[in-house]
């Protein structure tokens, strides 16, 4: 069965992570490298730089033997042009051991975890799990088949910190690139933002278009449990509150008491607001997604046939031409 072509946009491979059973993860956009940004979505499991050409190979770098890595480090060559943005997030999610990745990822990573680069990027185009959804978000119709990446012109880069150690993973190359460690306190962060950042800079003046996308915890999940606590703060406030009426010579306490509890009503307030606005980014997400999902030619054919029988079809070209003209 083929890899259709999907959208690689943060809802998309949201959902994609989703149908693969795996927990506590989403991904987002990122339209700035600044660390007030990043510090706005830890912890950040992975950093994606996604392009729709293939990057000039006049890379210098040296680029390691898999087989000489960190037994941990999970590396795959790009093999199926429309599942790119896919294995970049499944790149990112085999190389996070705290993450509950589920049992089509955890069983994949186990079956192929002596295989060379190659063999596991085979194996990710053969799992039939992953790639039913995958192909779960491919418009409906008529597909354009899946080519390998040496006819395509998609390419993906992951950066992740693995055993204190930071690596580039680049579908393209035999392996690995070793970036630099993060040991004595360093933030992985600090280390690939700067080269992100220079890849950015390089692409935006050649007019590529690209994407950069990170991985992270869903908060959603991270709201939902500060709000669990929070209520458990509330309520053993209220307790005490209920238990002592009257001060008696504990105003201190009382007003202590008091204070603490509208500073915990602003926090439940504030981690409400943010699982509304989690909630709202969700169902605009699924609503987008049920669009782009959505098989328009028959529209389209049919709108297309009207008009013409009702000769009106020239006319309509004109107008939009005059339109495209002013």
């Amino acid at each position: 069965m083929s890899w259709f072509a999907i959208e690689s946009d943060p809802g998309v491979l949201t959902e994609v992570i989703q149908q693969m059973k795996v927990k506590g993860v989403r991904v987002e956009e990122l339209f700035s490298l600044s660390r007030e940004c990043l510090n706005d979505l830890l912890p950040i499991y992975g950093l994606i730089f996604l392009c729709n050409m293939r990057l000039p190979q006049n890379d210098n770098r040296p680029v390691l033997d898999p087989h000489h890595c960190s037994a941990n480090l999970f590396f795959a060559k790009q093999h199926v042009n429309n599942g790119f943005a896919t294995q970049a997030i499944i790149s990112i999610l085999m190389n996070c051991p705290q993450l509950d990745i589920g049992h089509p990822l955890s069983n994949l990573k186990e079956l192929s975890r002596n295989f060379p680069p190659a063999l596991k990027s085979l194996s990710i185009a053969n799992d039939e799990a992953i790639r039913n959804a995958h192909n779960s978000f491919a418009k409906p119709g008529p597909s354009v088949p899946d080519s390998t990446c040496e006819d395509g012109v998609f390419t993906f880069i992951d950066y992740v910190p693995v055993d204190n150690n930071i690596y580039e993973l680049d579908g393209l190359k035999e392996g690995p690139i070793y970036l630099g460690d993060f040991n004595g306190g360093l933030d992985w962060l600090d280390v690939v933002i700067p080269i992100i950042q220079e890849r950015v800079d390089k692409y935006s003046h050649a007019d590529i278009e690209f994407t950069v996308l990170a991985v992270i915890k869903d908060r959603k999940e991270e709201y939902n449990t500060r709000l669990r606590d929070l209520q458990s703060r509330k309520e053993q406030i209220l307790k005490e509150l209920r238990e002592r009426p009257d001060a008696g010579g504990n105003e201190a306490f009382i007003e202590s008491l008091q204070r603490i509890l509208g500073e915990t009503n602003s926090e439940l307030d504030l981690v409400k607001h943010n699982i509304s606005m989690e909630n709202e980014k969700i169902i605009k997400w699924r609503k987008e997604i049920k669009v782009r999902k959505h098989d328009y030619d028959p529209f389209y054919f049919n709108f297309l046939k009207i008009v013409s029988e009702k000769e009106e079809l020239n006319d309509l070209i004109e107008k939009a031409r005059a339109l495209q003209e002013e």
